[in-house]
């Protein structure tokens, strides 16, 4: 279960949508919960084994397809060139003139990037 930590701040960057990460992480907890009790109750020969097998096996199912299904959806918003919205609104798609206050950047990396996009050429 520890790769899914790994796949937790790469999700929250790429598809930042509450709703489906604690859909998804419920899930996960399920899945966490389901295998530790399953290892006791195989490691204790308890009598709930069989129970406890048959909510592992469907919670291994389960889990495997909540990471199916929101990394295809991620897959797909990249192949379709979607902006993350849910955190970023607009402000994804906007160019650096736009997103700045009043659409001037009077900072010095913001008019040595319009000197460079206009083909000027800049000292330090």
């Amino acid at each position: 279960p520890q790769f899914v930590l790994w796949l937790v701040p790469l999700v929250i960057l790429a598809r930042p949508r509450i709703v489906e990460f604690l859909v998804w992480q419920v899930i996960e907890v399920f899945h966490w919960f389901a295998i530790f009790s399953w290892l006791y109750a195989n490691g204790a020969q308890t009598p709930t084994l069989g129970m406890w097998t048959t909510v592992y096996v469907g919670a291994v199912l389960l889990h495997v397809v909540a990471v199916v299904a929101i990394c295809g959806a991620t897959v797909g918003d990249i192949l379709r060139g979607r902006a993350p919205r849910d955190v970023a609104g607009e402000a994804a798609n906007l160019s650096p003139e736009q997103a700045s206050p009043g659409g001037l950047d009077s900072s010095a990396e913001g008019v040595r990037g319009r000197n460079r996009r206009q083909g000027e050429v800049t000292h330090g």
